[in-house]
């Protein structure tokens, strides 16, 4: 704050508060069911060695994974016919492991963060407990399960080493020999071939048509296929693309909130009476609007659905859904359309706009570097920058100096500790004022010269007034629930040519 604020002596305690994060010595990895391997991932301190070993596991299952770079990853291998239940629990020698994430199928397809892809297979080649597995195929195992869980292609030799070890889907009844390396039969049984047998497609775990998506929506996976009328169809692979004009005219994006999903099916999409939209994370809300005005739309597992209420189809609608968190940049949205004639059509398109930067004035950084972050009406904006005039400012540094002879004074008024405010003079012609006290405003009032004294108005952690531009003295303060801290206080005016003056300085 500038040399001309001044502060009426005050003495008060300042109470610094401190949380410190606890650190595991000791991991848990859940045991999966049988036929599949359990991975967990965790983050290390980056440049420390790390060493791993059981201190609990059962002896069926087998056990492998290493620490390096900043990075923990352990997999959990059960085979078919071993009983085991509960978790292992990992010892972790060098440093504390933090953010520990399982993944309790990873055979069964990509679910992990993109960030933790990397090097995944690597970190899963080194055995730590076999149980009667070959060091090598435990190693093809942790390749495998980081190839899945990733949504990357098997590596070579990979399926020959799962179908000799019992792991993936269980195989169907009948007897008969696994030939991982070929084509798949067809049985003229929908629920025999494509996947690996263990239950119709639908509800198998396994990305049967290989198109990234994975079962009925109600068995909530990540990605659901819009091939699947439900968890009891025998075929993914009944949904086909939506024409090209469709494709090239709609699709998703979030605007300035990332948790807000907007849908757009437009030109050349044809008729429907359904839609669904399938998106990460999940979503607790939805509405749609279509030109027939005739739809409703609801959530179901996790994901929004909207149909017509009457026999109008629609041939175009928006639809907005919130999500629950910021949309899943690494996972695209797939809009599903289903048509009177049964046919279901889908598009799969990336997320626009999604991860954009907020703003600078709403994005929590101080970007400036001068101590303050975001506008006064920024969601959080603890102790807001006068360089910010909106949330959607994208920038925080426009903030001037304080005219010459320009003084603000921090008081207590009325001889009332809980009455903090500013005296402005000498500042030339303003029309507007606020003022950040280290305790939470609860009311506004100011004054200007000889007036009345009127009511203002608190944004945030902040109180402050607009009025016609006035070159006469200011008064301005708010009443707090608590004592005013030692601590950071700023105060901004806006000149009449709407320029915002600061000055800060520390309350006590």
């Amino acid at each position: 704050m500038s040399a001309t604020v001044r502060l009426l002596p005050l003495t008060l305690l300042l109470v610094l508060l401190c949380a410190s994060t606890a650190a595991a010595a000791t991991v848990k990895v859940p045991i999966p069911a049988e036929g599949q391997v359990a991975v967990g991932i965790a983050t290390v301190p980056k440049g420390k060695k790390v060493s791993l070993r059981i201190a609990k596991a059962p002896a069926g299952v087998a056990v492998a994974g290493a620490a390096k770079r900043g990075r923990l990853a352990v997999a959990v291998t059960r085979r078919r016919g071993v009983s085991a239940a509960g978790s292992v629990s990992i010892a972790v020698k060098g440093a504390a492991a933090k953010g520990m994430r399982s993944y309790t199928s990873a055979l069964a397809g990509g679910t992990a963060r993109r960030a933790a892809c990397k090097g995944l297979g690597a970190l899963l080649s080194k055995p730590l407990q076999r149980a009667g597995i070959a060091a090598g195929d435990l190693r093809a195992v942790g390749a495998a399960a980081a190839a899945r869980l990733c949504g990357k292609q098997l590596p070579n030799g990979a399926p020959g080493v799962l179908a000799k070890l019992g792991l993936g889907a269980a195989p169907g009844g009948g007897g008969g020999s696994l030939n991982p390396g070929g084509g798949r039969p067809d049985l003229g049984d929908p629920g025999g071939g494509g996947g690996g047998g263990g239950g119709a497609q639908c509800m198998n775990g396994i990305d049967d048509d290989h198109d990234g998506q994975v079962d009925a929506p109600s068995e909530r996976r990540l990605r659901p296929d819009p091939g699947c009328m439900n968890a009891n169809d025998g075929s993914e692979s009944g949904e086909v693309p939506v024409p090209a004009a469709c494709a090239a005219s709609s699709g998703a994006g979030v605007g300035d909130h990332q948790a807000v999903l907007q849908i757009g099916i437009n030109d050349g999409c044809g008729t429907f009476t359904e839609v669904a939209v399938y998106a990460a994370p999940t979503a607790f809300a939805c509405t749609i609007v279509t030109q027939a005005g005739n739809f409703s739309c609801v959530i179901a597992h996790g994901q929004p659905y909207a149909e017509t209420r009457n026999a109008t189809d629609a041939d175009g609608a928006e639809l907005e859904i919130d999500l629950n968190g910021d949309a899943n940049c690494a996972v695209p949205a797939t809009i599903v359309l289903m048509r009177r004639n049964f046919e279901v059509a889908e598009l799969v398109t990336q997320i626009a706009r999604c991860g954009t930067p907020k703003p600078a004035c709403s994005n929590g950084t101080d970007d400036d570097g001068d101590t303050m972050a975001d506008a006064r009406d920024a969601t959080g904006a603890a102790d807001p920058d006068p360089g910010c005039s909106a949330p959607a400012d994208t920038s925080e540094d426009s903030e001037v100096d304080l005219p010459a002879g320009c003084t603000i004074d921090l008081a207590i008024f009325d001889g009332d500790d809980l009455f903090p405010g500013i005296a402005v003079e000498g500042c030339g012609s303003i029309k507007g004022a606020w003022f950040k006290p280290s305790a939470a405003p609860v009311d506004c009032l100011y004054k200007i010269g000889a007036a009345a004294t009127a009511a203002c108005t608190v944004t945030g952690a902040t109180a402050g007034a607009a009025f016609g531009a006035t070159s006469q003295d200011l008064l301005l303060a708010t009443h707090t629930t608590t004592l005013p801290q030692c601590g950071p206080v700023t105060a901004a005016i806006t000149l009449a040519d709407g320029k915002v003056a600061s000055a800060r300085g520390d309350w006590c």
